[in-house]
């Protein structure tokens, strides 16, 4: 049980934010402030104090304690950003608390999971829920918080394309993207086309709809998709649950009453549950997306053949259309 609540990101982050308190230098104003505000619960007060300490000391501690308020929002992916920034450096605070987060980046990876996304034309625009992410083509695969995102692709001069694609933590995930070319109006009056004198009718084909195997197939994604969303919510409502405990015990560290014990046995539960929960959706999710792409048609059909012939008003010829 010890280990697994030291495992925990929100143990990171409030160690890290009492460490930061008791070393010996002297730090900008708005780093202290930034500790005090993450001690209270106020993150996101806390976060613009660490970002205003890092423009001014441009420091690694400062860059990591702005990560790891992103992470306590659940801003993952910016998160991860600037704790890998911080473990880049070598100085004597990272050194300190390398082991700590070093934790605390594997925390939020396993919110995270992995999109490459190939084809389209060179220069294109991508962007992952209205936020621009890069040009095609892509260097390495994009970091994305895990869940359903909408990823569009765009260039002058085609039509953009967009989809949604599910994002399974830790998991590689690959988009082949084409776009179309934009309609090309030139400039001036087109010239008329000439107009037939009466259109022959055409007897359209009779369609027969079955339901088949396919419709079926589609209504077990749809299930499956939601029971995804679901266990998603359950793997997000037990971390929060346990970041409770978590803040509880150590608000009141040391803590050894039979309450906090209780508190430590809920927190590895939690964190078992959350597990979990993020488990189940990754592969229900990744089931859903197989059912829907390989569900078979449900639609046959049986046309009667129709020919119909019209003369131009020309006399230039004729023009004949029919279905088979």
């Amino acid at each position: 049980m010890r280990t697994r609540w030291l495992r925990s990101l929100p143990f990171a982050l409030g160690l890290l934010a009492c460490a930061a308190s008791a070393r010996a230098q002297t730090v900008s104003p708005h780093y202290e402030r930034g500790v005090q505000a993450r001690r209270q619960g106020h993150d996101d007060e806390g976060l613009r104090e660490f970002r205003v300490a890092l423009a001014e000391e441009q420091s690694a501690r400062a860059r990591a304690q702005v990560g790891l308020t992103l992470a306590a929002l659940g801003q993952w992916v910016e998160s991860e950003r600037y704790l890998q920034g911080a473990l880049d450096n070598e100085d004597a605070w990272v050194r300190r608390n390398r082991a700590t987060l070093q934790r605390a980046l594997d925390g939020v990876a396993a919110h995270l999971g992995m999109l490459d996304v190939r084809g389209g034309v060179a220069g294109a625009a991508l962007s992952i829920d209205g936020e621009p992410m890069g040009t095609l083509p892509l260097q390495a695969p994009l970091h994305v918080a895990a869940g359903t995102v909408n990823l569009q692709v765009s260039a002058i001069g085609y039509l953009p394309t967009t989809r949604r694609v599910v994002i399974t933590p830790r998991v590689l995930a690959r988009e082949t993207v084409s776009l179309a070319p934009a309609p090309y109006a030139p400039s001036g009056a087109p010239a008329a086309a000439p107009e037939p004198v009466a259109a022959a009718p055409v007897q359209a084909p009779e369609v027969v709809t079955s339901p088949g195997r396919g419709q079926t197939q589609r209504v077990l994604g749809f299930v499956l998709g939601g029971a995804a969303i679901g266990a998603l919510g359950l793997g997000v409502g037990a971390s929060l649950l346990q970041l409770q405990e978590t803040d509880y015990l150590l608000a009141n560290a040391p803590c050894n009453s039979l309450d906090c014990d209780l508190r430590r046995e809920r927190e590895g539960t939690w964190y078992a549950v959350s597990i979990a929960g993020y488990v189940s959706a990754g592969a229900l999710a990744a089931t859903t997306l197989v059912l829907f792409l390989t569900a078979p048609s449900g639609r046959t059909s049986s046309p009667r053949a129709s020919v119909g012939c019209v003369p131009w008003a020309a006399g230039q010829g004729v023009s004949c259309g029919g279905v088979f």
